[in-house]
This record gives C-alpha cells, sequence and structure tokens, in this order.
C-alpha cells in the first residue's frame, strides 16, 4: 500500500497562515463576547429559551406556547428593559434541556450556555480532524480548528446564545459513524437532536437521506422524523401543540427575509418581503430538491456515502432552509473539516485531493467566511444583496462537479 502523500512545505506555510489569522479573529470574538452587557444579553435570542425553560418549570409543557404567558416572563427576565417579547419557538425538547438554566440569573445561564455550545463547536471540530489517521492529518489539527472558529457564524452563535453549537457535536458523531459505515447510526446522530432543537435546517438533509433509497437510511430518517413528531405531541397535548404550530407560523411572517441567509435571503435582499422574492424562492427551493434528489441517488450508487456527498446533503439543506441566520451556518465545520481531514489524508474523492481540491476548499472556506462577514447585520433590503447563499450554490455546484471528475472512486469513506 502507497504511503498518502505529504502536503508541501508550501502548503503547509499556508496552513499556517491560515490558523494565524483565524486564531486572531477568534480571540477578537472572545473579547467581543466577554464585552457584552447584561442590556445586550437581555436581547439576545437565548433570552426566549430560558423564558421556555422558565415556563416549563413552573407551569408544565402546555403553556410552553402561550403568547401571553412568554410575554409575562420576557419581561419579568429582562426588566428593566423595555424590549418587545422574542417569542420561544423551539420544538419542547430545547426548554426540556434548558431546564437546569431556569435556576440560575439570566446573566450567569448566558455565559454557561455560550461556554456549553463553544465548547461543543471545538469538540464537534477536533473530532472529525483526528478521526483520519495519517500524522500529517493531525499535525493540522489545530490550524484548521483555528480556521473553523474565526467565522462570523461562530461569533453570532456566542453573541446570540443559540443551539447550533451542540448540533456540531452531534453532526461530528454522525460523520464518523459514517466514516466507520454505520449509516443508520450515523443518520441518527445527525437528524434527531436537529429535529429536535431546529427542525427547519434538517429538511434538505432528510430528502437527500430518503432519495438514497437504501433501506438502512431511509429507515432511520422516518424513525428520528416521526420519534421526534410522536414525542411533541405526548409533551404539549393536542391543544399545546396547536399553539406551537400557531406560535411557529406567526414567528415564520415576523422578519424581514434579508435578515436570512439561505434563498429566501437573497431574493429578500433585493425586492424585500414582496411576491417576487416568495416566487423566486420557491423556484429556488424546488431546484435545491431537485438537487437533493440527485445528491441521495449519488449516495445509492456509493459503497459508502463520501465527504462530498454528506457535505453536498449539509450545503443544499441551508441553502433550501426558509428561516437560516448566521449563527446556523456553524453547521458547515463538520462538512468543511471532513473535507480538509480527507484531502490531508491523501484519499481522492471528488473535487478533494491533495493537488488540486484542498486548495479549491481553502478558497472557497475563505470566500463564505468573507461573505459572512459582509453580509453580517444586515436586516433590510441592500446592493448587491446577501452573499452567503451565493457562496453556498457555488460550493454546491462544486460537489457536484467534483462527483463526476471522479465517477469511480465510490467507496471513499468520510
Amino acid at each position: 500500500m502507497h504511503a498518502p502523500p505529504r502536503p508541501s512545505p508550501r502548503f503547509s506555510r499556508l496552513i499556517l497562515l491560515f490558523s494565524i489569522l483565524g486564531g486572531c479573529v477568534f480571540a477578537a470574538a472572545v473579547l467581543l463576547w466577554l464585552g457584552v452587557t447584561p442590556h445586550n444579553i437581555g436581547r439576545s435570542d437565548f433570552t426566549s429559551t430560558v423564558v421556555g425553560a422558565t415556563i416549563l418549570l413552573h407551569h408544565g409543557f402546555h403553556p410552553l406556547y402561550s403568547p401571553s404567558l412568554q410575554s409575562v416572563i420576557h419581561a419579568r427576565l429582562i426588566a428593566p428593559d423595555r424590549e418587545g417579547n422574542l417569542p420561544f419557538v423551539n420544538p419542547p425538547f430545547a426548554a426540556l434541556l434548558a431546564l437546569p438554566l431556569a435556576w440560575l440569573p439570566l446573566d450567569a445561564a448566558y455565559r454557561v450556555f455560550v461556554i456549553i455550545q463553544l465548547v461543543c463547536v471545538i469538540a464537534g471540530a477536533t473530532l472529525v480532524l483526528r478521526s483520519h489517521n495519517p500524522p500529517h492529518t493531525r499535525r493540522h489539527t489545530i490550524p484548521l480548528l483555528a480556521l473553523s472558529l474565526s467565522t462570523p457564524a461562530v461569533l453570532a452563535l456566542m453573541l446570540l446564545g443559540q443551539w447550533d453549537g451542540l448540533l456540531v457535536l452531534t453532526t461530528a458523531a454522525g460523520f464518523i459513524a459514517f466514516r466507520h459505515g454505520h449509516r443508520s447510526r450515523g443518520i441518527v446522530f445527525i437528524l434527531l437532536p436537529m429535529l429536535a432543537l431546529k427542525p427547519h435546517l434538517a429538511l434538505g438533509i432528510g430528502i437527500v437521506f430518503l432519495a438514497s433509497g437504501s433501506w438502512d437510511m431511509v429507515v432511520p430518517t422516518l424513525a428520528s422524523g416521526i420519534a421526534v413528531g410522536l414525542g411533541t405531541l405526548l409533551l404539549l397535548g393536542g391543544h399545546g401543540t396547536g399553539a406551537y404550530l400557531s406560535l411557529l407560523s406567526h414567528d415564520a411572517t415576523m422578519w424581514p427575509y434579508a435578515s436570512f441567509e439561505g434563498l429566501s435571503g437573497l431574493f429578500g435582499s433585493w425586492f424585500g418581503n414582496t411576491l417576487p422574492t416568495s416566487l423566486l424562492t420557491a423556484a429556488g427551493t424546488v431546484l435545491c430538491i431537485i438537487g437533493a434528489v440527485a445528491a441521495g441517488r449519488r449516495i445509492h450508487a456509493h459503497v459508502t456515502p463520501t465527504a462530498a456527498d454528506l457535505a453536498l446533503a449539509f450545503v443544499i439543506s441551508l441553502l433550501m432552509c426558509p428561516h437560516l441566520l448566521m449563527h446556523d451556518l456553524v453547521l458547515l465545520i463538520p462538512p468543511m473539516c471532513a473535507l480538509a481531514a480527507q484531502g490531508l489524508g491523501g484519499q481522492q474523492d471528488g473535487i478533494v485531493d491533495i493537488g488540486s481540491g484542498i486548495p479549491i476548499l481553502l478558497c472557497v472556506w475563505s470566500a463564505g467566511t468573507i461573505a459572512e462577514g459582509l453580509d453580517f447585520g444586515h436586516l433590510a433590503p441592500y446592493a448587491p444583496g446577501k452573499l452567503v447563499p451565493l457562496v453556498l450554490a457555488l460550493a454546491a455546484l462544486l460537489l457536484l462537479m467534483g462527483a463526476q471528475l471522479r465517477p469511480t472512486r465510490i467507496v471513499t469513506t468520510v
């Protein structure tokens, strides 16, 4: 067996440069987070999580999605600030997981929660990077980890206090399970937590797995969805589930489309909340569904799903997500790390190989980071519009094209 090619000194220097820049950016993000004031914490997304946990602690599941009760508790949490209520619209499992935080003061709960999410991001990226055996892959763990943490998505996660860090860790576990040939287990690791916390992010991924047509992928996909659906119904009851769906549909119309990072954000940044935006988003979503089905059929043709297969599923799913926000983009960290580790290991799958794929990956990765920075904070239509969805679309095309470049390499694992 031939030893995998070692990265050239020039490439190693490039990785080192990226790691230094990434480390500096992440250090700046930590300093910004340390300077967050109680006023900022009260207006962060995390407050809605504490509202849900507090209602669950004192009132149980049934009134969890009562707008009036949420408003009263939210006002009490952030007093003396008078900011309007930010609805708790996550599934009830999020309130259950956050229950211990309801015993802490809001500021302390926020700090603890964000640290947990950040640890999950670091652990997830590290697990994926170190799951590949060549020593020179392990030597690049810290540089690639620094690159992963330097994105504005990680900063948004820290500032807002969202759940995506935990999903990075469970996604990483899924990637590792796929790498060892455990497809059903990998799907459960990826889909079950995502459906239980942020189901809108999983739509495209679920379509890809279902379109694979393989029983060991279709069954766990359906089982994950059924388990979360039945669990929600059992916890909330019929009335509570109706209130949840009603509040969820109301929340979907509250925000400007231009604040999103998927297709709806792209067209919303051009035309605002108008009919052309809705029509173009619907057309783009149909194209994404077609791409997801094609990705699923590609998985069906492979002996084992590759890193490029799973990365494509995530990119398509985020692109078509109707409510994709900046912090949700941290879910790209496991796919990017898996592609980088695979390429450094000398495995040639699609566009990822030591000769050409890694530079392309780093370029797209860097372009995505820059796009996130330029998109950061835009909530209204502007020129030239959202850049992140354009980078996501480019990444999807590159992954699809890469599969055609080497169609015979069908046994490369994640």
